[in-house]
């Protein structure tokens, strides 16, 4: 059922947002993946995405009216500003930010929690699956696309909202290993 499985992404989904705010970053790919298969011929999901929205409007709505039950709204919103405050110490589009951040110390970095060899064999991977993805179809092989762009579109979402955080540190590229490993996996296949 496309409702009751949209329900338990958007339960799943706002669970994550609540856990770290740029973990919005999967249900914006989950939207992203939905708009591009959409524009490859295949139905609008409206049933899917009434249940996404349902079940993230469930757990956030809950979560926020838990916080004004308790009078816990106040600190949450100057907890935010706290973060808004710790996110703008480097400027987001500054050129030493450009510079120093983004160009030499997320590369660098990003060895650390993946590994060398695993960033080059993803990066087969990834090479390997567009070669193939891009090659002309029949409507008959389209219907039985890979979920690895989804896969491709939520590493890349998950790596972007590390670059806006410019922080850097392992266990922020850690929020994108579940969608990194596949990539490793079909590089060394």
């Amino acid at each position: 059922n496309p409702l009751l499985l949209g329900i338990y992404a958007g339960l799943a989904c706002a669970i994550l947002f609540l856990l770290k705010f740029t973990l919005l970053t999967v249900p914006i790919g989950i939207g992203l993946y939905l708009l591009l298969q959409i524009k490859d011929g295949r139905k609008f999901p409206r049933k899917y995405i009434v249940g996404i929205t349902t079940g993230f409007a469930i757990i956030v709505g809950a979560y926020v009216l838990y916080l004004i039950g308790t009078d816990s709204w106040i600190r949450f919103t100057e907890s935010l500003a706290w973060l808004k405050q710790y996110a703008d110490t480097d400027p987001l589009f500054s050129m030493h930010t450009i510079i120093e951040r983004y160009f030499k110390q997320f590369p660098m970095l990003a060895i650390y929690p993946f590994g060398l060899s695993s960033i080059v064999i993803a990066a087969i991977g990834v090479i390997l699956y567009f070669k193939d993805h891009l090659r002309p179809v029949s409507s008959e092989e389209k219907k039985k696309d890979s979920p690895l762009l989804h896969l491709f579109l939520q590493l890349s979402l998950a790596l972007v909202a590390v670059l806006y955080e410019r922080k850097f540190f392992p266990y922020h590229f850690a929020r994108s290993y579940w969608a990194f490993v596949p990539f490793v996996a079909l590089g060394l296949r």
